[in-house]
């Protein structure tokens, strides 16, 4: 797959420039306090690799787990290849988000994580957390903080999706991923969908035909605008019902997203 060659390269372009400081994100990234403490680790900070292009990986299974990683912009995927070698797509991740917590137990990575557009990383060394037999030998619990966040996330994900249909899994992904992004600073109303419509087919268990299907649905009913992979939400309170199947009566607290061109 050439991804232990791109790797490589990746580990090779990174600097140890200071960029915590300046980032747009600090304010709600989950490294940020670590990266002000950095005198603390013996030489270990976070570390910011040159931009990630399309298709190159971070992760790969069986690497070793010496950092995790926040996503500092674009997006990635998380997959893996079951018995058969088809791909199985575990998930995406957004800026501010974290990837890289599963190898920690084995201390090898168990995914393969790939950019979905050009992207860029924040590398956080596992010595950050008092992973180092040099330190106290006992992990910083912001590191356990960071673990809750991904696997009650998960939890969540994966019990919703188990009990929807092909409608409220779609729809609760489109609310997903608008709430994830409006977390860290991005625009909610329109933005670029990085992922295929064959990743999200896989990631929610449908046909690709359905996902094209619920787009046309969904943009026929006046929710979205969808323009290639550029997407629009027109009518977040009725998307986010459909999601949660609640009534529309009474009104949801969450309003409608505001056409700017209005």
């Amino acid at each position: 797959m050439g991804g232990m060659q791109e790797l490589s390269h990746i580990k090779q372009q990174i600097k140890d420039a200071p960029g915590c400081r300046d980032c747009i994100r600090r304010a709600s990234c989950p490294g940020y306090e670590l990266s002000r403490e950095e005198s603390r680790y013996q030489g270990s900070r976070i570390q910011h690799p040159m931009p990630i292009h399309q298709g190159q990986f971070v992760c790969n299974i069986g690497d070793e787990c010496d950092s995790v990683y926040i996503v500092r912009s674009g997006s990635f995927k998380s997959y893996y290849l079951d018995e058969f070698g088809e791909i199985q797509v575990l998930g995406f991740h957004v800026p501010g988000e974290i990837f890289g917590v599963e190898g920690l137990l084995t201390g090898k990575h168990g995914h393969f994580v790939q950019a979905l557009c050009t992207a860029s990383v924040c590398r956080v060394p596992l010595a950050m957390f008092g992973f180092s037999e040099a330190q106290t030998g006992r992990p910083d619990t912001s590191l356990l903080h960071l673990i809750g966040q991904v696997l009650s996330r998960d939890h969540k994900v994966i019990f919703m999706l188990s009990r929807m249909t092909a409608q409220r899994k779609f729809a609760y992904f489109l609310v997903d991923l608008v709430d994830r992004l409006r977390l860290f600073g991005v625009e909610q109303g329109e933005f670029t969908l990085s992922m295929s419509r064959a990743d999200i087919a896989n990631y929610l268990g449908l046909a690709i035909e359905t996902i094209s299907r619920l787009f046309t649905q969904l943009q026929s009913q006046g929710l979205l605008d969808v323009r290639r992979r550029r997407l629009k939400i027109r009518d977040m309170r009725t998307l986010r019902a459909l999601a949660n199947e609640q009534p529309l009566d009474p009104p949801l607290l969450d309003p409608p997203l505001l056409d700017k061109a209005g």
